[in-house]
């Protein structure tokens, strides 16, 4: 018999015993605008949302530092409403920066423990709500930048794939309907206020010369 093998018993000891490798998370950010094709005046949101978290389990997010392109000449960018998942207790800072033409920079980042984020997050949720106009007739491309993205533990966080860019049209509305629609709306809006009927007047014709 061979001495030098260990018992089946103390083998399964010694592997329990062994730190458990971390599971690599597939983390991911996409883009979703309200409207593929708008008015120009017409408002439209686009929703930014993280993908492959732990679920009230590590990793989570506490910070994340985005960039959005857009085409300036077919868009105007109003402001950025952010989701409420990342500084829960208020204590840390948010922003956006649109100073640079074509370019939204927007950032979160949290002052909450690690605990605190794990028990809280869950694994999938908006950052934030870009609010956008058309501008102008055109097309414009979304394209999302990640320029820093970190974990409970403020280490790293790796995306398993890059932000999908996606596409907004600007339309615009012919000038003749939107007139036309115009004026009937505020004409029936009239009548129905003062309660007056619409009287034609018609030209009279004699029956005959006198």
């Amino acid at each position: 018999m061979n001495q030098n093998v260990l018992p089946l018993g103390i083998v399964f000891s010694l592997l329990l015993t062994l730190p458990t490798p971390e599971i690599a998370q597939a983390v991911s950010i996409e883009m979703f605008p309200s409207k593929q094709a708008v008015a120009v005046g017409e408002a439209f949101q686009v929703d930014i949302v993280i993908n492959g978290l732990g679920k009230m389990t590590p990793p989570s997010l506490s910070a994340f530092d985005l960039d959005l392109g857009f085409n300036n000449s077919v868009l105007k960018f109003d402001s950025a409403i952010f989701g409420g998942f990342v500084d829960l207790s208020g204590t840390g800072t948010k922003g956006f920066n649109n100073s640079q033409q074509g370019i939204v920079n927007f950032f979160e980042i949290s002052l909450d423990s690690p605990e605190t984020l794990n028990a809280s997050q869950p694994s999938n949720f908006k950052l934030a709500t870009l609010n956008f106009m058309g501008l102008s007739p055109g097309s414009s491309v979304l394209s999302l930048s990640v320029n820093d993205l970190t974990d409970e533990n403020t280490n790293p966080l790796t995306l398993n794939t890059l932000p999908t860019d996606k596409s907004v049209q600007v339309i615009r509305v012919p000038e003749s309907s939107f007139g036309l629609l115009s004026y009937l709306t505020t004409l029936g809006l009239g009548l129905v206020l003062t309660g007056k009927k619409l009287k034609v007047t018609l030209p009279l014709v004699a029956d005959k010369e006198r």
